[in-house]
């Protein structure tokens, strides 16, 4: 993926969700300076560990969602669709 995309992906979903950059770095184990080059566009999480990283920001971002019961907002913004529908 290219970093300017990937940089741009996460801190819409960061934003959307209202997740700072260190709770995010909290909940995944992984050091603030990462997430910040993440989120920078700075660098991409390492090739061996992407899938992981990617997976355990998405688990914790759902959970995030799901309690703001944000679900049909999510779905309008990154989806561009009602499917999930009511709350």
């Amino acid at each position: 993926m290219e970093i300017k995309k990937y940089a741009e992906a996460l801190k819409k979903l960061l934003d959307f969700a209202h997740v700072r950059y260190n709770v995010l770095s909290q909940a995944i184990e992984y050091d603030l300076s990462y997430v910040s080059k993440w989120t920078t566009g700075a660098r991409l999480p390492a090739a061996k560990n992407v899938d992981c990283i990617n997976q355990k920001i998405a688990d914790f971002l759902a959970s995030i969602i799901l309690k703001q019961k944000q679900r049909k907002e999510f779905s309008r913004v990154f989806l561009h669709s009602d499917e999930w529908g009511e709350e």
